[in-house]
């Protein structure tokens, strides 16, 4: 039963790391696509929650400790242009990212390709 409860624990204490590096490469890869923006730790076109309790979050230390408080969250990635994209991220998953949906077909592909790389490094 220690076993499971240390290992359970490690495994918390991983997630946060886990998180930071899967959203760090999934933004970086869609950065240049335009869609959201990391530069330097720092997030531009990026929030946390539905329209009624948005968060802006400045920079990817501080996205990852806000999801860090959610069981579920809604990221939502805006576009230079306006359109946007829509994941459902489970901290604390292997693989964190649930869901996705877009406002439109080359900005939901974009995602997927970005996330696809993310995840066969993740796995």
């Amino acid at each position: 039963m220690l076993a499971l409860e240390q290992a359970t624990s490690a495994t918390r204490a991983e997630a946060p790391s886990t998180l930071m590096s899967i959203l760090d490469r999934l933004l970086s890869e869609l950065t240049p696509k335009g869609i959201g923006k990391l530069d330097n730790g720092s997030l531009e076109r990026v929030t946390l929650g539905t329209a009624a309790q948005q968060r802006h979050p400045g920079s990817l230390e501080e996205l990852v400790y806000a999801l860090g408080q959610l069981r579920k969250g809604m990221l939502t990635l805006t576009t230079e242009s306006g359109e946007t994209a829509s994941l459902t991220v489970e901290p604390g998953r292997r693989l964190p990212i649930t869901s996705m949906q877009a406002s439109c077909s080359s900005v939901l592909l974009s995602v997927v390709d970005a996330w696809e790389a993310c995840r066969w490094d993740a796995a």
